[in-house]
């Protein structure tokens, strides 16, 4: 799980809400609390599976593993290309955390934004809904697929995490 916390809830009140849901339990806890040298020092699902724990959260803002330890801070573990992208050429460059710019990713988890929006007004950007089809496709300019080929011929592996865009929301499966 990959959770937004734009609000700036206190941790606690997370902590309390995935102990109350009955989350917390079944959660994984790494063995580390900083940015591991290779990605390849994460665990497989099935070692996380046969630890008995099904789920891995991650906050964007606010998590500190000294007080939840279950609960990831985004930008300790992960990388992100940029969003509110309006051109469909999506790159692959890491957008956040901005101390990683211009660099290579080493350790960490990767998180492909591969939504196209269309400006309304200069500050105002939707989905492009109209591009569905081909945005999240799998090859073609602009689509999911070749973004992931892209990427990964940069990183050297695919990218862990790909965000699209789901609309309208029947369509979404």
């Amino acid at each position: 799980m990959l959770l937004t916390n734009s609000d700036g809830i206190d941790i606690s009140i997370w902590d309390q809400n995935f102990k109350d849901a009955g989350l917390a339990s079944l959660a994984f806890v790494p063995s580390f609390t900083t940015t591991p040298n290779d990605t390849l020092n994460w665990p497989t699902l099935g070692t996380i599976l046969g630890a008995g724990k099904q789920v891995v959260i991650f906050l964007d803002a606010g998590a500190d593993q000294s007080k939840v330890a279950y609960i990831l801070p985004e930008f300790t573990y992960m990388w992100e290309t940029p969003f509110d992208v309006t051109n469909p050429s999506f790159p692959c460059n890491v957008d956040r955390p901005s101390t990683l710019q211009n660099k290579i990713p080493t350790g960490r988890l990767s998180v492909i934004n591969h939504f196209l929006d269309q400006a309304i007004t200069a500050s105002v950007l939707v989905p492009d809904t109209a591009a569905l089809n081909v945005t999240n496709g799998e090859e073609g300019t602009g689509s999911l697929g070749l973004q992931a080929d892209t990427c990964s011929a940069m990183y050297g592996r695919y990218p862990n995490f790909m965000l699209v865009d789901c609309m309208p929301l029947p369509r979404c499966h």
